[in-house]
């Protein structure tokens, strides 16, 4: 495409890739800390700036995919983690000097030696 004639469906593409990074960006820079978000819109006005705004829109997409990517990974690696905490017990049955005595699995000592354990 020529940049004058799809300049502006390229300036759609820019400010939906952009729409969730800008608050962030400005965010960066009132603090004085510069981070990702802020980087990556200097890097897609500066493409605009100089007229590449395929260049904009592709930057700004990809974005947009590793940040969506990004939130699904981690709210994946979140439900991971939540399963295993289900499968830790509840209970624990220590073996203490002969005989046994069930314990919160909190209350469980370094080094404890455990007969069962029970999820509760």
């Amino acid at each position: 495409m020529v940049a004058g004639k799809g300049a502006p469906f390229f300036a759609v593409a820019v400010a939906a890739g952009l729409l969730d990074a800008v608050p962030h960006a400005l965010a960066a820079a009132r603090r004085g800390r510069p981070d990702m978000h802020l980087l990556m819109v200097v890097a897609v006005g500066g493409a605009m700036a100089i007229g590449e705004w395929l260049e904009a829109a592709t930057v700004a997409f990809l974005f947009s995919l590793s940040l969506a990517l990004e939130s699904w990974s981690a709210g994946r690696a979140r439900r991971a983690v939540s399963a295993l905490l289900r499968l830790a017990p509840a209970e624990a049955t220590l073996l203490e000097g002969g005989g046994e005595r069930r314990v919160a699995a909190e209350a469980v000592p370094v080094g404890g030696r455990i007969v069962r354990t029970a999820r509760g």
